[in-house]
C-alpha cells in the first residue's frame, strides 16, 4: 500500500499579519493627516483643486490596426481628438517600418473603432477623454480603398487590347514554327 504526500496547507503567521495591517494602518493615517510645514497646518488635499487632482496628462493608447500584427502604442493628451490619435498610430506604424505596409499613409482614409467587430466608426471631432476605451481598432475606409485600388490600375486599360496582340504574334510564331520544321523533315527523308 502507498501512502499519498500530504498536500501542503497554507497556514499563515497572526503575528507577521498583525504587523502588517498595523503598517498599513499607520501608513494610511500618515496620509489622511495634515502635513506640518514651518509649524503651520498645510492640508495637502485643499492645496489641490479638486479639478486638478482628477485630470489627466497623458493616455496611453492601444490602436490595433487592420492585418497588423501587434498593436501600436501611442501617448497623447486627453484633450486631442480622433483625428490626431489616428494621424499619429499611422506615424508611428510608418516610422517603426511595420508589415504589412498601409496601402495609403493619409489619415483622411482611415476610420477608428472600439473593436474590428463594431460596425460604428468614431466621429472624428470626439476628444479621447470622452471615449470609454483606450484600446481601439484603425481600419481603412471603403471609399478611400477603392480609389487607390483605381490609382495602382491607371494604364492597365489597354492590357487587354496589349495581351490579345501579343497572343496573335505568338500563334503567328508557333504557325509559321511548325510549317518550317515540316518541310525541313521532309527534306531529310
Amino acid at each position: 500500500m502507498r501512502f499519498h504526500p500530504r498536500l501542503a496547507e497554507p497556514r499563515t503567521n497572526s503575528k507577521v499579519l498583525t504587523k502588517t495591517c498595523d503598517k498599513i494602518g499607520t501608513i494610511q493615517r500618515k496620509l489622511e493627516h495634515s502635513v506640518r510645514k514651518h509649524g503651520a497646518r498645510v492640508d495637502v488635499s485643499a492645496g489641490i483643486s479638486q479639478e486638478k487632482q482628477q485630470k489627466l496628462t497623458k493616455l496611453l493608447v492601444k490602436v490595433n490596426i487592420q492585418n497588423s500584427v501587434g498593436p501600436v502604442h501611442v501617448v497623447m493628451s486627453p484633450e486631442n481628438t480622433v483625428r490626431e490619435l489616428i494621424k499619429a498610430a499611422i506615424e508611428i506604424y510608418v516610422k517603426e517600418k511595420r508589415r504589412p505596409l498601409l496601402p495609403s499613409s493619409d489619415s483622411r482614409c482611415y476610420e477608428l473603432h472600439y473593436s474590428q467587430f463594431s460596425l460604428e466608426s468614431l466621429n472624428l471631432d470626439e476628444k479621447l477623454l470622452n471615449l470609454v476605451s483606450r484600446s481601439f481598432f484603425l481600419c481603412p475606409q471603403p471609399i478611400c480603398l477603392n480609389s487607390s485600388l483605381k490609382n495602382k490600375t491607371k494604364g492597365t486599360e489597354k492590357l487587354p487590347i496589349i495581351l490579345g496582340k501579343f497572343m496573335d504574334l505568338l500563334i503567328q510564331i508557333v504557325i509559321n514554327l511548325s510549317s518550317f520544321w515540316s518541310k525541313c523533315h521532309l527534306q531529310w527523308l
